[in-house]
């Protein structure tokens, strides 16, 4: 999951032509990413799930205060909630960079028109 994301990010990372073909071929691929997302926002969720449900089993509960649970917890499962964290604000990257590469498209097709 954690090279998919990258992979996305560094190609959310270049810069948008202004050309009308490499713009629709860029939509087209967000596009693909965007579908892509729910199957891994939804394995992260799982993983970060089964990490606290593992690191629960391993902790003694007696005498332990909720929010002390809740730091330890935390703590241990850090790793899976960076990564659910890094595939939500992957998924806004995502559908913010298809808006900016429809403005762009929809700019050039008005001057274009205009001329």
């Amino acid at each position: 999951m954690i090279e998919e994301l990258n992979e996305i990010n560094e190609y959310l990372n270049q810069p948008i032509s202004d050309e009308p073909a490499l713009l629709v071929e860029r939509l087209n691929r967000l596009q693909g990413y965007l579908a892509r997302m729910p199957k891994i926002l939804a394995d992260c969720k799982y993983n970060t799930l089964k990490a606290r449900e593992k690191a629960l089993e391993n902790l003694n509960l007696e005498k332990i205060s909720p929010s002390v649970l809740k730091q330890i917890l935390e703590g241990q499962i850090a790793g899976e909630i960076a990564l659910e964290l890094y595939a939500d604000r992957t998924e806004s990257a995502i559908q913010k960079m298809i808006e900016a590469t429809r403005s762009v498209l929809s700019y050039l097709k008005q001057t274009w028109e205009g001329e």
